[in-house]
């Protein structure tokens, strides 16, 4: 699902995986990485998103980071706020919510190596494609960062805890700047 080696690459036994020959992610530390791991609720989105806008009124005008699932919430929160969230970072999004009319606010998705061929992330790739294409049609700002068409390989659905998580972050600060966002 992680896109840390082949399909069947894992194997409970630490020895016995296979990770990609140019995997950036520290697959020695999987273990305790995988602790941190939120299970996936089925009917939990409207909850999500209360807890999401909630957090954004206190906080008040925000940039918005989110992986994977939170994707998805991301840029639902700002279409439900588009005068508090300034710009919204989207790292892996796994799902986009319905259309319901674009934020205006810049939009940046970041993706990872060895998408091809795995049996789910090209549908959650071609998903957010579309949403961003459409996007950018009506004239807003919805920018990708491709890592492996950048010549950057190797990353996995996690990039902010692979071996070159700095160099992806400076990626995404610097896309940041040139958006010259006010307070």
């Amino acid at each position: 699902m992680f896109r840390l080696g082949p399909v069947g690459g894992y194997a409970t036994d630490a020895s016995k995986r296979v990770a990609f020959p140019n995997s950036q992610f520290p697959t020695d530390a999987f273990n305790e990485f995988s602790k941190q791991w939120v299970p996936r609720w089925a009917g939990h989105e409207e909850l999500t998103l209360a807890a999401y806008s909630e957090l954004i009124e206190r906080v008040g005008p925000c940039i918005v980071v989110a992986h994977s699932q939170g994707g998805g919430f991301a840029v639902a929160v700002a279409q439900k706020h588009p005068d508090l969230v300034k710009a919204v970072v989207v790292i892996e999004p796994a799902g986009m919510p319905a259309f319901n009319g674009f934020p205006s606010c810049p939009h940046l998705a970041l993706w990872g190596d060895h998408i091809e061929g795995h049996p789910v992330w090209p549908g959650y790739r071609a998903l957010a494609d579309r949403y961003w294409e459409a996007a950018n049609r009506e004239g807003f700002t919805f920018d990708c960062i491709d890592l492996p068409n950048m010549g950057i390989s190797g990353n996995s659905h996690f990039p902010m805890s692979d071996r070159n998580s700095d160099q992806v972050s400076e990626l995404i600060f610097q896309w940041l700047a040139t958006m010259r966002l006010s307070n």
